[in-house]
């Protein structure tokens, strides 16, 4: 019938020595056409903006495939690249982004996104990311602007990072 069924808990003290609470759901939703195996979001935060809680969905194309038994490495993958949609890789989350040496927020269009003309896509330049990036691709000079994103999204570009 289309209806979500919910048991509302009360809530506590939250869960003792934890970072990140994990939800995982199966549920037919508009993310999941096409090819798409699952998707997820954070859900919750704490006082700096970091997530504290985030919801995996995964879609019914993830169970389906020639291979289910022997393709748990694929499984994981997906799971994993979920996790960073949650902890990193959403475009909300950049607009907080931290200088590691101040502790003061990055501004975003300065010191975390630009659009690189040179590859024609927007990449993330925070000094730790390009950093990353830097040591990554072996590369000494600031010709390299940042970790370059797939079209204005929540993915690193695999042109570069395959």
């Amino acid at each position: 019938d289309g209806q979500s069924t919910y048991t509302l808990i009360p809530g506590g003290n939250g869960i003792e020595d934890t970072d990140l609470v994990l939800y995982v759901s199966y549920y037919s939703t508009a993310s999941c056409s096409g090819s798409t195996l699952a998707h997820a979001g954070p859900c919750a935060y704490d006082q700096y903006g970091r997530p504290v809680a985030g919801n995996i969905n995964v879609c019914s194309n993830f169970f389906s495939g020639n291979n289910l038994v022997d393709d748990w490495k694929g499984d994981v993958q997906t799971m994993l690249h979920e996790m960073t949609h949650i902890t990193i890789m959403v475009s909300n989350l950049w607009d907080d982004f931290k200088d590691p040496t101040t502790g003061d927020t990055l501004d975003f269009y300065d010191d975390v996104y630009q659009y690189d003309p040179n590859i024609k896509t927007p990449v993330i330049k925070s000094p730790k990311v390009k950093q990353l990036a830097q040591d990554h691709f072996g590369c000494t000079t600031n010709i390299l602007k940042g970790m370059p994103l797939t079209n204005y999204s929540s993915h690193w570009h695999m042109k570069w990072l395959n």
